[in-house]
C-alpha cells in the first residue's frame, strides 16, 4: 500500500530503504564459512528471534527424542 501511495509525495523513502535492503540481502549458501559469515550479517526479511527460535524449538524436541529412545 506504501509503494502505491509514494509516488504522489516528494520522495520515496520507503521504496529506496527497500532497493537498499533488497541489494543487501542475506546469501542462501552458509557454507563455506565466508558464506555463513555474509548470511549472518546480510538482511534478513525475519528478525534474529525469528530466525532462532524455531531452531532452539527443533534442538530441544530432538535431544528429547533421543533421550527417551534411549532409555
Amino acid at each position: 500500500m506504501i509503494t502505491a501511495l509514494e509516488p504522489d509525495l516528494p520522495i520515496q523513502l520507503f521504496s529506496e530503504e527497500w532497493r537498499y535492503l533488497e541489494s543487501t540481502k542475506a546469501p542462501r549458501r552458509l557454507w563455506p564459512p565466508r558464506d555463513l559469515w555474509a548470511w549472518m550479517n546480510g538482511y534478513h526479511e525475519l528478525g534474529t528471534v525469528e530466525r532462532v527460535v524455531p531452531l532452539a524449538f527443533a534442538a530441544i524436541y530432538t535431544i528429547e527424542l533421543i533421550r527417551q529412545l534411549s532409555s
